[in-house]
């Protein structure tokens, strides 16, 4: 991985999640020659890179014995290096949580500092957009539609964080036709106050009108 802001060539980056618009991507990828970074079990030969950003004790129960029938043979990003993994990395988390501002929160008044991260994507999103080196950044297989509530809710708002960072920065960012990113939890799309308002009940009603 090159330093955050060492200036290079910019070039295509598909993230890439399991979800129903896998194979989708590894067209996309194909055919715009993007690096492919992926996680947890992905095994494919586009692959450049693989995160594993699960805890210690969950990579011993579920992916250890994986990982040493089918070698990576491309960085593997995970929370510290891991010395039966040779090709392992460690994720910059100092230099990320300065450089998204994560330095500078603040909660009840009070330096907090910690990252914000949900799932694997928004690690991944989040390094490609501090490594400034890929644009545009097309996801796929981050699809989010399952109605899992841990994905919908807890996971989901994550990678959109990040999402919206890599906008702000100018970065183009593809997304699937029926992704679910940037929709709400029921996939709606319309822009709230121009094209569509909440109902209101009578009793919500009543009460702007004593505002009013």
């Amino acid at each position: 991985m090159a330093p955050e802001g060492q200036q290079q060539q910019q070039r295509p980056l598909v993230i890439l999640g399991a979800g129903p618009t896998m194979k989708e991507g590894l067209q996309v990828a194909h055919d715009m020659k993007c690096e492919v970074w992926g996680c947890n079990y992905m095994i494919h030969p586009e692959l450049t890179m693989l995160f594993q950003m699960h805890g210690d004790s969950f990579i011993k129960a579920r992916f250890v014995s994986h990982y040493l029938e089918h070698p990576p043979k491309v960085p593997l990003v995970m929370q510290h290096t891991w010395s039966q993994m040779p090709t392992s990395v460690a994720f910059p988390m100092a230099e990320h949580t300065k450089y998204f501002g994560f330095d500078r929160m603040l909660r009840s008044g009070q330096h907090n500092g910690r990252p914000y991260h949900a799932c694997s994507m928004s690690y991944m999103m989040a390094l490609a957009i501090m490594m400034q080196q890929y644009n545009p950044i097309h996801l796929y297989g981050v699809d989010f539609y399952s109605e899992l509530r841990h994905e919908s809710t807890y996971e989901r708002p994550s990678v959109e964080f990040y999402i919206g960072f890599g906008l702000a920065k100018g970065l183009t960012i593809d997304l699937p036709e029926n992704s679910r990113l940037l929709t709400t939890s029921d996939n709606h799309r319309q822009i709230y106050g121009l094209e569509w308002n909440p109902e209101l009940s009578q009793q919500e009603t009543n009460a702007l009108g004593r505002v009013a």
